[in-house]
């Protein structure tokens, strides 16, 4: 408006003011317009990462020649959560929902294809076979433990091989297989594994808990001894009521150190028990 500095005259304000309006509701159209087409760029780079995933994950499972049970639980899973993402993207401003329609239809197709192979892939025999193998492993690594040390681990391979189980038993029951004779196979397969699976499981539970008692004894004999040089050496250095009462706070912090590490054995108790009780009446004599 300064080029037209004339608009300012006071003969021309009703120009002037509908002009001034016109300039204010152009530029909120053109902010607007950037708004949308900032929006519209965003959904669209969305919208193509989604597309280029869907051609990486259909080409991997494609070229892919699976051999075990976990490759085709594995895929499934990724188709799975790609379907997720594919809703998502339903949500999206501006979107392309015929191209989102096409991508569903592509994915239907593929989750049904792999889902076939998935279950006559499981009707094999050895299907499971590397499952049961895994167990029969963990037994004999189980035997061979000595420590918790040795059985931690152990126990993070059985959780492992219980959450892909457990995958594998939900994958099949949400599988669109028409043959319900196929289906009930299947799952009897599974919860066999299952089974062995829970055996080996309770096994580590119980090896866990036999060793650790025997770790936790050695230990706590170690600790119980040093507690008490640290009395004997604590009353040498009590030669003041100041001193005694000093010493007699760190020796009680160290034991109640002692009872909180071992206070899942209830067979330390009574000794924990025994021993303040000592030690409160050494102080009180020295």
């Amino acid at each position: 408006l300064d080029k037209y500095h004339w608009l300012t005259d006071d003969n021309l304000s009703e120009l002037n003011s509908l002009v001034s309006q016109i300039i204010e509701t152009s530029e909120l159209i053109l902010d607007e317009y950037e708004k949308v087409a900032s929006i519209q760029e965003n959904t669209n780079k969305s919208l193509a990462k989604v597309q280029q995933k869907f051609e990486e994950i259909a080409k991997e499972i494609e070229s892919n020649h699976f051999e075990s049970a976990t490759q085709y639980i594995s895929s499934l899973s990724d188709l799975a959560a790609y379907r997720g993402e594919l809703l998502s993207c339903k949500e999206l401003r501006y979107v392309n929902l015929s191209l989102i329609e096409e991508l569903e239809d592509k994915l239907d197709k593929l989750v049904g294809e792999l889902s076939v192979d998935t279950a006559n892939f499981l009707q094999q025999d050895d299907a499971l076979a590397p499952y049961t193998n895994k167990v029969t492993e963990l037994k004999t690594a189980i035997e061979n433990a000595d420590s918790i040390t040795a059985i931690s681990p152990i126990k993070e391979e059985i959780g492992s091989l219980v959450s892909g189980l457990e995958l594998l038993n939900h994958t099949m029951l949400t599988l669109d297989i028409e043959d319900s004779r196929q289906r009930t196979k299947i799952l009897e397969d599974i919860s066999a594994v299952f089974s062995q699976v829970n055996q080996v499981k309770a096994t580590a539970d119980i090896a866990a808990k036999n060793v650790g008692s025997e770790e936790a004894r050695a230990e706590f004999g170690a600790r119980f001894k040093l507690l008490g040089q640290s009395v004997i050496s604590g009353l040498n250095a009590a030669d003041t009521p100041q001193a005694c009462d000093q010493q007699l706070s760190q020796i009680l912090v160290q034991l109640e150190e002692l009872e909180s590490q071992f206070s899942d054995y209830d067979e330390f108790y009574n000794e924990i028990l025994a021993k303040r009780d000592e030690i409160y009446d050494n102080f009180e004599q020295h």
